[in-house]
């Protein structure tokens, strides 16, 4: 009887299972990085549009800024114009101004009519007992240094009643004479006599 002894080692057979299970996960590791690459990259993507869109913002809000500023720079720039203009055409000081040509005025002499204009000219109407006051007035008016220009329009003579129950004849009325005159006035530098006298008498100052 015949025995067949096989001494060579068996075969073991192939575990196709666990190789397959190795390829399937490492497709599953690519499939990952893949979709973990496009993630980023859409991410990415995202976050530099947004940052555009900020940075566009930003510019349009510091255009709008800007533009405010300079909208607020012209307001400022026309209000102080607009202060400049109304201390250039504010009227003279006329309390000062009176007081001025009062105290040039002769003895015998009054104010009938005073007139002023925007353009800084002034109209007097003024009484005088003679024509040497009328003179004695031109020259003071003319050396005052509020007034740049003088000139005595028109000089008449008016006869006012003397003494009291006299008959009416010529020799019983006084003379009177009425000049006018039109000034011309140096109207900046009565403003500044003007204030430089309130603020010598304002008691703060003190």
């Amino acid at each position: 009887m015949l025995v067949d002894i096989n001494l060579l080692p068996k075969k073991e057979k192939k575990n196709y299972s666990q190789i397959l299970f190795l390829i399937l996960f490492i497709i599953i590791i690519v499939i990952g990085a893949i979709l973990f690459f496009l993630k980023y990259q859409f991410v990415t993507s995202e976050i530099e549009e947004k940052d555009a869109i900020l940075i566009d913002i930003e510019i349009s809000i510091e255009t709008v800024q800007q533009k405010q500023l300079t909208k607020e720079t012209g307001n400022t720039a026309l209000q102080l114009q607009k202060a400049i203009d109304w201390v250039e055409d504010v009227p003279i000081p006329t309390v000062f101004f009176m007081d001025h040509i009062v105290s040039l005025l002769p003895e015998r002499g009054f104010f009938l009519n005073y007139n002023y204009s925007d353009t800084g000219n002034v109209s007097l109407n003024v009484q005088f007992d003679t024509k040497l006051q009328v003179s004695y007035y031109l020259k003071e008016l003319k050396q005052s240094e509020y007034i740049k220009q003088v000139t005595l329009t028109n000089i008449s003579a008016s006869f006012k009643e003397g003494t009291e129950g006299s008959m009416l004849t010529k020799e019983s009325y006084v003379p009177r004479y009425l000049a006018n005159f039109e000034l011309e006035l140096d109207t900046e530098k009565l403003r500044d006599s003007a204030m430089k006298e309130e603020k010598d008498n304002d008691p703060s100052n003190e």
